[in-house]
């Protein structure tokens, strides 16, 4: 949090290799919405993690190296 805390800005994107893969995952973003963060998380699409995905404000999933892109919104995903 303290490396967040360094830069002046309201948007988070958590990226990796696959960002749902690790088990904190949940508690970072909860962190970060505390903070008055604006979160996304980009993902492959292949995992789904219930908690994350009320918590994050965007998930981006895609392929990267593809130019087509899906942006849920998490109202979305609350339908």
């Amino acid at each position: 949090m303290h490396e967040v805390e360094r830069y002046d800005t309201k948007y988070v994107c958590i990226t990796g290799g696959e960002p749902l893969l690790h088990n904190n995952l949940g508690a970072l973003v909860f962190d970060l919405k505390q903070m008055l963060k604006i979160v996304c998380i980009e993902t492959n699409g292949t995992i789904f993690n219930q908690q994350v995905a009320e918590l994050a404000d965007f998930i981006v999933a895609g392929i990267t190296q593809s130019s087509e892109m899906v942006i849920i919104h998490n109202e979305a995903l609350a339908s």
